[in-house]
């Protein structure tokens, strides 16, 4: 009904809204084909009035959704489309978004320092910008790309300020997964004191929070 209501206005921005908000249930009911054919109307529109900014935004919603159906390589191109329009609109909540998921793809298909590269843009933007759960997701998979790389001390360094960034917001769901990933690392750098210290203190949380637990 609204969107016969505004395409019938001839409100353009306002019917490629809807077109959006309908892209994105269609998306969280697992039905990407035809989410994928609203957010292309909705860009469609958005094209025509040669909106950057909303173009930019539609990007990200495909790139959500070719994510989600595993086309890795449609997603880095979409994100990286998304991610020049953003910057030339200046829009850098767009930008953030594009440059921290493009870590997501990097980290995905193992190109570690792309995706640290892409990860330290989002940290250093959503700082910027006060966006605390976004500069934690970063700080976490910097310290997760280190991880992997076998820095384990640069990786604690970020996952400990990660921690720090969770504690401020209250996410204490996320702080019982950073306990976990902490303590991982720290046992196999045989720091098996400080990793007790951990899991006693991600017990105590996950006990306040009847949170399952998966450390032993």
């Amino acid at each position: 009904k609204a969107l016969e209501k505004f395409t019938a206005a001839g409100d353009k921005i306002f019917t490629s809204k809807v077109y959006t908000n309908m892209g994105h249930a269609y998306h969280m009911k697992s039905k990407y084909d035809k989410a994928l054919e609203l957010y292309f109307s909705a860009m469609k529109i958005y094209e025509a009035e040669g909106d950057k900014r909303g173009i930019a935004r539609i990007y990200i919603s495909l790139s959500n959704v070719y994510n989600r159906m595993d086309l890795s390589e449609k997603q880095r191109e979409v994100l990286e489309k998304g991610l020049a329009l953003a910057e030339e609109a200046g829009d850098l909540n767009a930008k953030n978004a594009c440059v921290i998921n493009l870590g997501n793809y990097y980290a995905k298909t193992k190109k570690y320092e792309e995706a640290l590269k892409y990860y330290r843009q989002g940290a250093s933007l959503s700082e910027q910008l006060n966006n605390l759960q976004y500069y934690s997701n970063s700080l976490g998979n910097i310290g997760a790309i280190y991880g992997e790389l076998g820095l384990n001390d640069s990786a604690i360094y970020f996952m400990k300020k990660n921690m720090g960034i969770m504690r401020q917001i209250g996410d204490y769901y996320g702080l019982v997964t950073g306990y976990t990933n902490i303590v991982g690392t720290l046992v196999d750098m045989k720091n098996f004191e400080e990793a007790l210290q951990y899991t006693d203190s991600a017990e105590k949380i996950s006990t306040k929070l009847n949170f399952p637990l998966g450390l032993k």
